[in-house]
Formats: structure tokens, C-alpha cells, sequence
């Protein structure tokens, strides 16, 4: 499993920052989105602004990722007319005048009320996510903005009562009436004497509407966030991947040990085989030999009998030839086509050709006991084949260079006591004592 680096922040959620603003589409002017909702007024025409949810839901989306991954994000979110300013950091909430902390356990518990810093008492308020940020962002818990929303008992924007209201007297325009204007009052005002329609001058406006700052917004978050969620889901993906692949390499590689233990357990009974079969064929050759001269020195039955157990001998080459080359076939894993170049096309030169022959024979028999093939390229026709260089470490070979070297010297033997066998008789006898 991945290793990801700690996230503690002092109590027990991960805060992370939002420094907002946006344009009013009405008058065009800076919109500090100073508190978490999808409606916001504006401070310099006092319209209401709509904030989609979505983009909130991808700022707390951004914010939840960067808290836990200590980093810091700036830049512009939005399309079309609707684009929001933003910079989003890892930071608990803190009071913007005085500095202090306000991350208490209250805080941190996420109900609603107000706040006030507890170094200077600037107004700020706590409440718990929206459920449609929930309902996305499981680890939100908690907002916190240093701007009380409107209709706090602490915020700037709260309802309050006439006495509390900031009074300011101006005369009409038409008639000088006297009139009292509150920061409940619209821009545009019917005077209460003349009922003109008044609208009130930028400096009165700004002194009852003081323009907002950027004030932060802080979320606390509790747990992993999504963006960990889906590191760890992908490392736990990729641990079990890894796993799948190491153990399907076991099983291959018990596979191919089970096949190499099979193939060495075949090698060895062939190759036993393969030994016992060229002993008997060694026998049945010295004894169709011995048969053939004493039959040739005795003056015995003709040439057809000897011809027969020529031709027996002849079968039992064959024979003798499969079992011998089945080691080798087992240790190179090449195909029929390199057998019969190693092997089988040497036997007919070696029954058919008593001197050449039997050369050939001779060497092939050298090659097979040494056991080193060099490469070799086999063409047949359009289509040919290489095969590299192989060297029979086992003995593999050495059965059927002793068949060729029987091939080799003895069956030139015993073809002499059957095509002469007066030669036979002849060099019999003067091997004969006396």
C-alpha cells in the first residue's frame, strides 16, 4: 500500500481556506464571495448574485484535496458570464483583524452560531455544510466565514430594530422635507412630504453600505479526503494487481518447473531406454555377424538366409535409430525436420555405401559423442528454418553415437559375410590358429 504524508491540523478537522470573488452581472463591479450559499448580495448595487452549486461543490471538491495534501491553489473557476477568482490553501480559521485562532472545540464541532474573536471581538460565524455539499463532499463538515451571513445576530447585514439603525438626515430635493434614511433604505425613496422619488448620492449610499472586503471562508474537514479515497483506492488496485501478477507468475513458474522436472524424468528414462536398445541392437549385430562368417566358413546354407537376417538387421537399424535419437529430440525440443538432419539422414548412406558410408557414419557417431551442434539453417523448398547452437550437457547423444559407430564398423562386417562370404571364409581362416 502507498504511503501518504501526514495531514494533522490543531483539532480534530483539516481547515482549509477560500479567498473568493466573482463580477456582478447587474452593475459589473467586485463580488467578495464572503459567505458559502448560492445567493450573495451585492455591496455596491445590492442585487443578488446566483451562485451555481456546482461551482461550490468543485472549490470544496479542490479545497477537501489540497488540505490534505498541504498545497496551495490559485486561479479562475467558471464558464461564460458566471467566473469566480479564487485561492484555496490548508489553514485553520483565524480572526482577520487580530490574527487569533478561532479553531476551538466549538468550532470544531460544527453547529450553528455566531462568533466573536476572542482577542478583539470581530464578528464571524460557524454553522455546519450544506447537505448538498455533504451529499458529494462526505468529509465536509464545517464553514466558518469571518463575514457573518445575513441574519446573524452578530452580522453587519442582520435585521435590527429602530433604535439600532444608523439614522441619516437629509432635506428633499423639491420640497426640503426633512427625512430619515436608514441603511434599510433603497437607493430610490419616495419622500414622505411630496412623494418625489429620491434617489439618495454615492457618499450617503457608501456610508450606509460600506463596500465588503475579500474576508475568508474557511471548511473544516474530517477524515480522508475523496482525493485520498481514490490514491488509496488505486495503490490497494494496484497492490492486488501486483498480487494477481505474482502469483500467476508462481503458478507459471510452478508450471515450468513441474514441466522442466517431467521432461528431465522423460530424458532420463529415454535415454536409459535408449541405452539398453543399442546394447541389444550391438548384440544382435556381433551375433548376425558371427552366424554369418561361421555360416561362410562352414560352407553352410546359401545367401537367401543371410540376406534374410540381413534384412532383420536392416529393421532393427531402424528401430535402434527412433529410440536413439528420442534423448536428444527431448533435450533440443527441435522439431522432426532437425532430427532427421542430425540423425536419420545418415543412415541410409551408412547401409547403403560400405566405405563412404561408413566414413560419414564414423564422424556423425564423433559429433553425437562430443555433443555440440553448431547452428544450422534447414531450407525446404520456399520455406526454411535456423535453429541455434546446442550442446548436449547430459549425454544425451552419446546412445546414438555408439549406434553410429556400430554402423560404422560392424555392419560393413556383416555385409561382407553376405555379399562374399568366400572373402569372409578366407579371413576367417587365417585369423584361425594353426
Amino acid at each position: 500500500m502507498a504511503d501518504f504524508p501526514d495531514t494533522s491540523y490543531p483539532g480534530p478537522l483539516r481547515w482549509g481556506r477560500m479567498i473568493l470573488r466573482s463580477t456582478c452581472s447587474s452593475c459589473g463591479q467586485p463580488l467578495p464571495l464572503t459567505i458559502l450559499s448560492e445567493t450573495i448580495p451585492c455591496p455596491y448595487c445590492q442585487a443578488t448574485e446566483t451562485i451555481d452549486r456546482q461551482l461550490w461543490l468543485q472549490l470544496a471538491g479542490m479545497l477537501d484535496a489540497l488540505t490534505d495534501r498541504h498545497e496551495h491553489a490559485e486561479g479562475t473557476l467558471g464558464e461564460g458570464a458566471r467566473q469566480i477568482v479564487y485561492q484555496l490553501d490548508p489553514a485553520p480559521p483565524a480572526c482577520e483583524k487580530c490574527g487569533a485562532s478561532l479553531a476551538d472545540e466549538a468550532v470544531d464541532a460544527g453547529y450553528a452560531r455566531d462568533l466573536r474573536c476572542p482577542g478583539c471581538g470581530d464578528p464571524a460565524g460557524v454553522a455546519p455544510a450544506p447537505d448538498w455539499i455533504l451529499d458529494r463532499i462526505a468529509p465536509a463538515r464545517t464553514v466558518v466565514s469571518a463575514d457573518p451571513p445575513p441574519g446573524s445576530s452578530s452580522g453587519e447585514g442582520a435585521p435590527a430594530s429602530t433604535a439600532s439603525l444608523q439614522l441619516v438626515a437629509m432635506a428633499c430635493p423639491r420640497c426640503g422635507g426633512g427625512l430619515e434614511i436608514t441603511e434599510t433604505s433603497g437607493r430610490l425613496f419616495q419622500c414622505n412630504f411630496c412623494s418625489v422619488d429620491v434617489y439618495l448620492p454615492d457618499e450617503i449610499w457608501r456610508r450606509l453600505h460600506p463596500l465588503k472586503k475579500m474576508l475568508p471562508l474557511y471548511i473544516g474537514f474530517k477524515g480522508k479526503s475523496a482525493w485520498r479515497q481514490e490514491q488509496e483506492a488505486d495503490a490497494a488496485m494496484r497492490d492486488a494487481e501486483r498480487a494477481r501478477q505474482e502469483k500467476e507468475k508462481a503458478a507459471a513458474t510452478a508450471i515450468r518447473d513441474a514441466e522442466r522436472k517431467e521432461l528431465a524424468a522423460k530424458s532420463v528414462r529415454s535415454k536409459s531406454l535408449a541405452w539398453r536398445v543399442v546394447l541389444v541392437y550391438l548384440i544382435l549385430l556381433l551375433g548376425s555377424i558371427a552366424i554369418t562368417w561361421l555360416t561362410a566358413a562352414a560352407g553352410g546354407p546359401g545367401t537367401g538366409l543371410m540376406v534374410l537376417g540381413g534384412i532383420i538387421v536392416v529393421l532393427a537399424t531402424l528401430v535402434t535409430c527412433a529410440f536413439v535419437t528420442r534423448p536428444i529430440a527431448l533435450a533440443t525440443g527441435y522439431p522432426g525436420e532437425w532430427q532427421l538432419f542430425a540423425t536419420w539422414f545418415w543412415v541410409p548412406f551408412a547401409l547403403a555405401m560400405p566405405v563412404v558410408g561408413s566414413i560419414m557414419a564414423l564422424v556423425r557417431g564423433i559429433l553425437l559423442a562430443r555433443g555440440r551442434f553448431g547452428s544450422s539453417t534447414i531450407t525446404s523448398g520456399s520455406s526454411s528454418a535456423s535453429y541455434d547452437a546446442i550442446v548436449l550437457q547430459q549425454g544425451e547423444g552419446r546412445p546414438a553415437a555408439l549406434f553410429f559407430v556400430a554402423l560404422a564398423t560392424l555392419w560393413p562386417l556383416l555385409l561382407m559375410g553376405i555379399i562374399s562370404p568366400e572373402d569372409a571364409a578366407r579371413t576367417l581362416s587365417w585369423l584361425s590358429p594353426g
